[in-house]
């Protein structure tokens, strides 16, 4: 199942070094720590395990462009379960995403790091 959506939702034929043992420890419910290189498929490394289970993924990035880049570059591939959350987002945006969120929605949650002190964002993450 993980190479067949490694193929079908990513289009690639294979794994870079480090993400099949990352990926496979985090589909089998174990955890996993990768330290990849700029550039080296980090990504991959939850967002497809993220496809596989049957929980939420939460991602947390102090980085506002590469948030917004995860979302688009998912989206772009079909992946319409994901969204964002930053201090970016309007006032009607966020509570779109946290209801999201507690419908289950929402696959793959990107947040930035202060939003993990917001109470909206932590009763909407204990309600999933």
């Amino acid at each position: 199942m993980i190479e067949q959506t490694l193929k079908q939702t990513f289009g690639y034929d294979g794994f870079r070094p480090g993400q099949a043992q990352a990926i496979r420890a985090v589909v089998a419910g174990r955890s996993a720590a990768a330290i990849f290189p700029t550039g080296s498929g980090k990504s991959l490394c939850y967002q497809l395990p993220a496809l596989l289970l049957p929980h939420l993924t939460l991602v947390v990035s102090p980085l506002l462009a590469l948030m917004a880049d995860q979302v688009t570059g998912l989206e772009t591939r079909g992946i319409t379960t994901c969204a964002a959350i930053n201090g970016m987002l309007s006032m009607p945006e966020r509570a779109d995403v946290l209801d999201r969120v507690r419908l289950g929605d929402i696959g793959i949650l990107i947040i930035s790091p202060e939003q993990l002190r917001n109470n909206s964002v932590r009763k909407a993450l204990s309600q999933r």
